[in-house]
């Protein structure tokens, strides 16, 4: 994604990037009086040993549930509000 980002970008605007088939758009950002500032501070990171794969085992767990009832879903994103109200208040 920085390598998606870091050629797409655009003066005064965020990409959304939909990560399922690479689309993306622009929308507008006004930070006003505001900054983002980006620090490289030479931490390194691995995934192997951070909670992301905790995190993700989560949210394949999840979609699994949901999926037991909507054969539809295949990520957290297919899922709405109603079918997650319907599969929580099962539990």
């Amino acid at each position: 994604m920085d390598q998606f980002a870091s050629v797409l970008s655009k003066e005064n605007h965020v990409v959304r990037l939909d990560c399922r088939d690479l689309s993306y758009s622009y929308v507008p950002l006004e930070l006003g009086d505001y900054e983002i500032v980006l620090l490289n501070t030479n931490v390194k990171h691995s995934l192997a040993s951070s909670a992301y794969n905790d995190r993700r085992h989560s949210c394949e767990k999840a979609v699994a549930l949901v999926k037991e009832k909507y054969p539809e879903v295949n990520s957290l994103r297919d899922v709405t509000i109603e079918m997650l109200d319907e599969i929580c208040a099962a539990y």
